[in-house]
């Protein structure tokens, strides 16, 4: 059925989509999100690269950057009502979220050699996907990070097949700026050492290692001249969920990879498979599923 549509036809009414959300929806999802995001950066009047952060904050100066220049930028424009350069914050990250993230899919689905059926099935699952349009277009730290960590996916895929230097470091850069934006995310980033590891190429490693090296250091700076310590932030988090990791729940360590595991492969497991689907399954994709495992 879907084979019918045009790839780009879907692209275009996915955009519609988006563009609708972000023209529609003025909310944000989350108290934090407000209280140490829009607070920070609205107004744009009152907002400076110095405020960004307190004292005690576990968010890095880098994380707000984006939307910080975002207000600034409609404040020069003329736009002065809070509302508005908020909005202006929306859709402008917004519409820079859903246009990489069908950079990315389009480069996923050429470089898997995806048929028309595959590639419509694949776009369908970005576009369509019930949480995507609203999450995507909200100007939070994991929204503006995922298209980062998404491309740094592909990279990752991309070097376990042809095992080419470039797409290893364009895949530390972007894992390192996802890190940056979220950093959490940094764990992730581990697959572009983990992958060299795997193929036994020390050369690689230590590209990939030294390059991960320089923008950890870059990263770390701007922490240093606003609250006067190397990477503060990231100590901060660290301490701050060591000590209260237990109070947004005390679930075991395997509540999510097995919720992952439900919620996102099960339901594909409903038809049958022939019998060698799932080690060549593994194999193929084994770095995508490293990613999600970290």
């Amino acid at each position: 059925m879907i084979s019918k549509f045009k790839t780009s036809h879907l692209i275009i009414l996915g955009l519609l989509l988006y563009f609708s959300v972000l023209l529609i929806n003025d909310g944000f999802m989350a108290l934090d999100e407000y209280w140490v995001g829009i607070t920070r950066y609205i107004p744009a009047q009152s907002s400076t690269l110095m405020n960004l952060v307190g004292t005690d904050d576990v968010k890095s100066p880098l994380q707000l950057l984006p939307m910080h220049v975002v207000a600034q930028v409609a404040l020069k424009a003329g736009i002065v009502s809070p509302y508005w350069q908020y909005r202006a914050v929306i859709f402008v990250l917004g519409t820079i979220n859903i246009l990489m993230l069908i950079w990315i899919f389009l480069e996923l689905s050429q470089f898997l050699k995806l048929d028309k059926s595959e590639s419509n099935f694949l776009f369908l699952m970005l576009f369509l996907y019930f949480a995507a349009p609203f999450s995507l277009t909200r100007p939070m730290f994991e929204s503006i990070a995922a298209p980062w960590l998404a491309w740094a996916g592909v990279k990752a895929l991309k070097y376990d097949h042809n095992s080419k230097i470039s797409d290893l470091l364009w895949g530390v850069l972007f894992g390192s700026v996802a890190f940056v934006l979220r950093q959490q995310l940094g764990f992730c980033a581990l697959i572009f050492m983990l992958l060299p590891i795997l193929k036994k190429n020390w050369k690689h490693l230590l590209y990939a290692g030294a390059l991960g090296l320089i923008f950890f250091v870059l990263s770390g700076i701007p922490d240093y001249y606003i609250r006067g310590q190397f990477h503060f932030s990231l100590l901060n988090l660290t301490l701050y969920n060591y000590a209260h990791g237990s109070e947004y729940g005390d679930r075991t360590i395997f509540f999510y990879p097995i919720l992952i595991l439900i919620v996102a492969f099960i339901p594909f497991f409903i038809k049958k498979y022939p019998r060698e689907f799932v080690l060549d399954y593994l194999k193929k994709y084994r770095s995508l599923l490293i990613v999600l495992g970290l």
